[in-house]
């Protein structure tokens, strides 16, 4: 008996090097995607800080001077200054921090990834300007003492 030999299909071998070729690349994406939704993430909470910032500062405008309480924030700020209370998109909470004197606050918040404002971890966003918060993680509770 004599077969007919015709190869017209890919070799077991073949076909496991293009699935592997194929994972390795999935698996490059899925990083570069991850990568990708935490400066997303970020980017939303830093523009969520110069949102607070912004409405903080036209509040002061209008009261005196004087920033909304630690207490009062988000019933001085919302609907008037800001559309909703700002949410974190990832697992973390905002803090805004009145110091007490009614014109230095703090607005604090967590990033996931390195980027424009330094590495990644603990910010504070004051009346001036967004800063990295490492002074504060070692044991203050608040960054209002860095505003300069």
């Amino acid at each position: 008996m004599r077969f007919n030999r015709n190869k017209k299909g890919f070799t077991l071998v073949e076909l496991l090097v293009v699935i592997a070729i194929i994972g390795l690349l999935a698996s490059v994406v899925i990083v570069s995607v991850n990568s990708a939704r935490q400066k997303a993430r970020d980017s939303r909470r830093t523009s969520d800080a110069k949102g607070v910032q912004t409405a903080v500062e036209l509040f002061r405008d209008g009261n005196d001077g004087n920033a909304p309480t630690t207490a009062a924030v988000w019933t001085d700020l919302v609907p008037t200054y800001l559309p909703n209370q700002p949410a974190d998109p990832g697992n973390n909470a905002y803090v805004y921090v009145n110091a007490g004197d009614d014109e230095t606050y703090s607005f604090e918040f967590v990033t996931e990834a390195d980027g424009s404002l330094g590495d990644a971890g603990a910010k504070c966003a004051t009346s001036t300007q967004i800063i990295d918060d490492s002074a504060a993680a070692g044991g203050d509770d608040d960054c209002s003492n860095n505003e300069g």
